[in-house]
């Protein structure tokens, strides 16, 4: 097994800019595609976009690009000493800006979905979302470790971390809509 950190160094990082256009091209179809130009609607998805795109900049970006000439390729793929954590009781030592930064992930992601479609406002959906992304990225993070695109690991604790900030993003907006009753129902559809 290889200690990823200490062999290898990549021949080049890709990072997130990469991505940008795409998020650009997507709020402009949207701005081109709304027939009804709900300033409250549209900052939201601006702000959607703009989370998921940090979003991307923080759980997957930058990937590292190895050429097919590179020695680490020549030990196989795989070869990594740490791709997984399912200790669970490891989050007691984890540092408070690890437990902070893993619950605050997606709480912004259910918030703003919710938002977006009434669909997505109850307890299930926002379950299902917050799982399933963080799900997502997880498993990304191993596939990217294992090709060795990435060096982060599959980690049960974040992924428990970030469901239950997700719900914490749901409960938030239980409380906006309390709080704000009169809140445009055009945000909501």
């Amino acid at each position: 097994m290889l200690n990823f950190s200490n062999h290898y160094q990549p021949m080049l990082l890709i990072n997130a800019a990469v991505v940008a256009p795409i998020f650009l091209l997507i709020f402009a179809g949207i701005v081109l595609t709304k027939k009804q130009k709900n300033w409250l609607n549209l900052l939201t998805w601006a702000l959607l976009l703009i989370y998921l795109y940090l979003l991307f900049d923080v759980t997957i970006f930058p990937i590292n690009w190895i050429f097919a000439n590179s020695t680490l390729l020549k030990n196989g793929f795989g070869q990594q000493q740490v791709m997984t954590n399912f200790n669970l009781l490891e989050i007691f030592s984890y540092r408070s800006s690890q437990v902070w930064g893993n619950l605050l992930l997606l709480m912004p992601f259910t918030f703003l979905i919710a938002l977006l479609n009434a669909k997505f406002a109850n307890f299930k959906a926002a379950l299902i979302i917050a799982f399933g992304t963080s799900s997502i990225i997880e498993l990304s993070q191993l596939i990217m470790n294992y090709f060795y695109l990435g060096n982060r690991i599959f980690d049960l604790n974040d992924l428990i971390l970030n469901t239950l900030g997700g719900l914490i993003g749901y409960c938030l907006l239980r409380i906006v809509f309390n709080l704000f009753p009169r809140l445009p129902t055009a945000i909501r559809k």
